[in-house]
């Protein structure tokens, strides 16, 4: 599996802006980055092991170069070429995506840049009865994300960025794909602004519009995990991919900075904290996964555990680098240099860093496509269904079901 890493050493703006102006092939300037960089491995006799070109091939938008990375070339060098693909971007002035394959670096530099938008609607003859739904577009496609293999998520992004519509896009395609065992926890920290009117849909539960509101919708989802705790525990399932249970939860958290406490006599938003944080660390196993969004990503507004348990991150155009790596990680600053267009963000899925664009949905391309979900207006939905949202566990084990 391919495991994205880009450039991050520091080269003077001098350097890059004459490997740009010399007359040499992407080829050359890619070399002659890896020898401003330092990319290569002395020996004790005083050789010097470089970077070994293998192949390059065309693209459908630009060019593939493969490179095989000298043998005994340190992990933190690597880790180094992991902080700023500007790196390469600057020196060869095109875009450039990097990854690292076992012993094997593959540069893409393509010739065009990607969509500034792109609709939702192309989303949704994609889709299907699973977990695993399209999020954005790369010069290579579209990006998919299994909520299944990477339960939690954490956004962020200066307002206007994109990522309440995000948050749409995410929930409505988890709804089309999913119309009878997905359920919604949502707290919409703008006092229900944003996802009040889809409280009446049938697969959400509740929607809370302030601390309070969300302190005691978090207290009954609280009760509904330490049932599922024990009726797991009874069964001996740690997690339900191992059950043939199909319902997953999902709590969104929109404006998650307003749940700071700012005492330790706040006590709603101290216990949303501590809730989520369990939700991160425990609840995953049982089928519940958090999409956790701020807009003022600083060590406060973003809980360790939070961070810690969510393997996917994603942050449009940010103030600076560092609420950038707040967001993505350590030294992780590419969001605070992503060009000023909505819907633009940075991608940390596991190993891999991407940039992307992700599809715009208007508040009506939403209610159009949703609307038959209307609690009272599907007829395979009975009333006490809809008001409910309840689901009772009763597990059989995947071979015999």
């Amino acid at each position: 599996m391919l495991s994205t890493i880009g450039v991050s050493l520091l080269l003077s703006a001098g350097l890059l802006s004459s490997i740009r102006t010399e007359n040499m092939s992407d080829k050359n300037k890619i070399e002659k980055i890896f020898e401003y960089t330092g990319t290569h491995v002395k020996g004790l006799n005083g050789n010097v092991k470089k970077c070994q070109f293998i192949r390059k091939a065309k693209m459908e938008n630009g060019t593939e170069y493969v490179y095989r990375l000298p043998l005994g070339l340190p992990y933190k060098q690597l880790q180094h070429l992991n902080k700023n693909i500007g790196v390469f971007k600057d020196g060869l002035h095109k875009n450039v995506e990097v990854e690292f394959d076992g012993g094997m670096l593959h540069l893409y530099v393509y010739e065009t840049d990607l969509p500034k938008k792109w609709e939702y609607k192309e989303v949704v003859p994609l889709l299907k009865n699973k977990w695993n739904i399209p999020i954005g577009k790369t010069h290579k496609g579209l990006v998919w994300h299994d909520f299944d293999q990477i339960p939690h998520m954490v956004v962020g992004g200066t307002t206007r960025y994109g990522k309440t519509v995000n948050l749409k896009g995410l929930m409505t395609s988890l709804i089309l794909s999913n119309p009878h065992d997905v359920e919604f926890y949502i707290i919409d920290l703008k006092e229900k602004l944003e996802f009040g009117k889809y409280e009446k849909l049938k697969q959400v539960t509740q929607v809370a519009g302030n601390p309070k509101e969300a302190a005691d919708m978090l207290e009954d989802l609280r009760k509904r995990i330490v049932k599922m705790m024990q009726a797991f525990g009874a069964c001996g399932y740690t997690n339900i991919t191992e059950t043939n249970d199909n319902k997953r939860i999902f709590v969104i958290v929109d404006e998650a900075n307003r749940l700071v406490p700012q005492n330790r006599h706040d006590k709603d938003k101290m216990f949303c904290q501590e809730m989520l944080e369990l939700i991160a660390c425990i609840a995953g196993g049982l089928g519940v996964r958090l999409i956790f969004c701020t807009q003022y990503p600083v060590s406060k507004t973003m809980p360790r555990d939070v961070k810690q348990n969510s393997d996917a991150k994603m942050c449009f155009r940010i103030q600076n680098k560092y609420a950038s790596a707040v967001v993505l990680g350590e030294e992780n600053g590419h969001a605070a240099e992503l060009p000023d267009i909505r819907g633009r963000c940075m991608l940390v899925q596991g190993p891999n860093l991407l940039e992307m664009q992700v599809p715009y949905i208007s508040d009506k391309t939403m209610n159009d496509l949703l609307v038959d979900y209307m609690k009272g207006a599907r007829k395979d939905v009975t009333p006490d269904e809809a008001e409910t949202g309840e689901n009772t566990i009763e597990f059989i084990p995947i071979g015999d079901a």
